[in-house]
């Protein structure tokens, strides 16, 4: 619903008064705005011109001499780094450099790289490249050069991880995505209490730390291992880690962050259900129908993690939705004989429609329940 038909809603049914509508109307109107559109085209014309230049120096790359390819690089990149620094004052000019930088030094260790014959991987270059822009990152208030950057840190750290420790199951390795998750949400809480001035990375490091803690849960939601599939494989060490670093989020988020007390045990009970199926997965076993246990684990901590986030429509939604298709499967597995036949599937189907409809009509009592009592 757009803002204008909320006021008229508001001022129909009394809650607010005709002069005090058109007064907020008047407010929105004039305040100010990211222009996601403006910075959207930006990025475009950034990636425009770096293919056109990658292009244009891939046409003639035998018939270049190396010294001209590294001091054009090299001018290049100064050029950047005066200008960012000389348009330092307008907004648009600024972001559009930073990103066009960011990506330069990237191409630039890769030159350096192929020049030299140095070798090396390539989340060796990204995790450079991740150290000479880190402090442009933080300096710039742009997300998707925040989100950008963490996106390249995820990708050098857990490249190295598997690279280092490869684990001979992958429901193992999944155990460094666990890492990861929790150094992101780790950083993103403590930059949080920084002030105004991280709120951006804040924002895309615990945006990240929760995608990525997700995708470790639903990994080991269904990583029934056995006690041969441990054997030599070093995994309490990287458990321990993991421990420690979910413990300090945990510790973190119930006595720094300014919350009610009951949501604070709310979030509590969502990282002590995280480690049980982590713990529960790896190392215990035999437990009867385990893959049935792990998911009922898993669908209690989506329930709690939903909870938790109830004031963020979003992650609220997306966490109940992501429990009932756990449930689901939860389904299938136990009648697994009754849903192949047409009665199980309708049965299912119906299950899936009668709750979507629920939802719908409660949602918002929902919310407001959760808010008169965690808020």
């Amino acid at each position: 619903m757009k803002l204008a038909d909320k006021i008229k809603t508001w001022v129909e049914e009394g809650l607010i008064q005709p002069d005090q509508g058109k007064a907020i109307e008047q407010f929105e109107a004039n305040r100010h705005s990211r222009p996601y559109a403006m910075y959207s085209f930006v990025i475009l014309g950034v990636t425009v011109i770096s293919i056109g230049i990658i292009s244009l120096i891939a046409a003639n790359w035998e018939d270049i001499p190396d010294s001209v390819k590294l001091g054009t690089d090299l001018l290049i990149l100064l050029i950047t780094a005066f200008f960012i620094f000389y348009f330092r004052g307008s907004p648009i000019l600024y972001y559009a450099l930073s990103v066009f930088f960011s990506i330069f030094v990237l191409a630039s260790i890769g030159l350096i790289s192929q020049v030299f014959h140095t070798g090396g991987e390539l989340y060796e270059a990204v995790a450079l490249a991740l150290l000479l822009t880190a402090p442009l990152m933080f300096l710039q208030e742009g997300r998707f050069l925040a989100h950008l950057w963490i996106a390249g840190f995820v990708f050098a750290l857990l490249n190295y991880l598997f690279d280092q420790h490869y684990f001979h199951s992958f429901e193992l390795g999944a155990v460094h995505i666990l890492t990861t998750g929790s150094i992101l949400l780790l950083a993103g809480l403590v930059m949080r209490s920084a002030g105004t001035m991280l709120q951006t990375q804040a924002r895309a490091s615990f945006a990240w730390g929760v995608l990525v803690l997700t995708i470790a849960a639903i990994y080991f939601s269904f990583a029934d291992l056995e006690a041969s599939d441990l054997e030599d494989s070093n995994i309490e060490t990287w458990v321990l880690i993991s421990s420690i670093l979910l413990v300090c989020a945990a510790a973190y988020s119930f006595f720094m962050l300014p919350r009610t007390l009951p949501r604070r045990i709310m979030v509590l009970a969502a990282f002590g259900f995280l480690y049980l199926l982590v713990f529960f997965s790896i190392f215990v076993y035999p437990v009867g129908d385990k893959f049935t246990y792990l998911g009922i684990i898993f669908v209690i901590l989506a329930m709690c993690s939903a909870i938790a986030f109830f004031d963020y429509r979003y992650l609220f939604d997306t966490f109940l939705v992501i429990a009932g298709i756990r449930f689901l499967v939860i389904y299938f597995e136990l009648f697994e004989d009754l849903a192949t036949t047409g009665i199980g599937l309708i049965l299912a189907g119906l299950i899936i429609i009668g709750g979507v409809i629920l939802y719908a009509k409660s949602r918002n009592r929902i919310q407001e329940y959760l808010k008169e009592r965690l808020k």
